[in-house]
């Protein structure tokens, strides 16, 4: 299985970590429409007060939220997505689990803030209902969503309020696991981790409750150091304490 240059970094930067596997990635970018795009500064990306029907991720630069009254590179941008994994990079996200967001035109412009800027683009439609019927290709995708979920989706909580509860919902998700792998047992002196089953039902019923996937639970036990079939398991072999 080969990928190009742009492809291979976007595995290695927002899908790898993520516990996604090559074969999955593969199936989600040679999807029909998928396509990777090269901006220098100050190019445009999206244009204000229209709809947007594509998801953005960034693979490479940066590009900057900026006010659409001001021209272009003369602010500071209200908020940026950035293609090294450090903040969000994955832009239109939200019509994926709030079809809401469709009905409004995007309230920004969005800007490349350096030259070789890279995006990829799938057409929201197409790639939500590949989602549906393709469960490799919805794992892949609800891996990067859930980067975004927690830390690009909580900027407006009035528009966003369905987008921003899920979010919250992930990051209490996110504690409960952690707090269950702090209070695992160390067993056969050390060398495997036992996890209270009281602990797992609780998850498993919150997460019920709140509609998470098993694909987003998945995200968070990676996150974690963690392979869903350890944690189904309720054991895991341990040289050191996961905290």
């Amino acid at each position: 299985m080969t990928f190009h240059h742009d492809e291979m970094m976007l595995y290695s930067t927002h899908f790898k970590d993520w516990g996604v596997e090559p074969w999955q990635f593969k199936k989600l970018v040679k999807l029909d429409g998928c396509r990777f795009k090269t901006f220098r500064r100050g190019d445009i990306i999206v244009e204000p007060n229209k709809q947007l029907d594509d998801i953005l991720m960034v693979v490479r630069g940066e590009v900057g939220a900026e006010n659409k009254d001001m021209p272009t590179l003369t602010q500071k941008p209200m908020y940026t997505y950035r293609g090294d994994g450090k903040n969000g990079c994955v832009i239109g996200g939200t019509a994926l689990v709030d079809p809401l967001v469709r009905q409004k035109d995007y309230p920004n412009r969005l800007v490349s803030l350096e030259d070789d800027t890279v995006i990829v683009t799938w057409n929201t439609d197409m790639l939500s209902n590949v989602m549906q019927t393709d469960k490799d290709i919805e794992s892949a995708v609800l891996h990067a969503l859930y980067v975004e979920l927690i830390q690009g989706l909580r900027r407006d909580r009035q528009t966003k309020h369905n987008v921003n509860k899920m979010s919250d919902s992930l990051l209490e998700l996110e504690r409960m696991i952690k707090k269950t792998l702090n209070n695992a047992r160390e067993e056969n002196e050390g060398v495997s981790i036992k996890l209270n089953s009281e602990d797992k039902k609780m998850i498993r019923v919150f997460a019920s409750e709140n509609r998470i996937t098993a694909s987003q639970r998945d995200t968070v036990l990676w996150k974690l150091g963690w392979t869903p079939d350890e944690w189904d398991d309720g054991e895991k072999q341990a040289l050191t304490r996961q905290k």
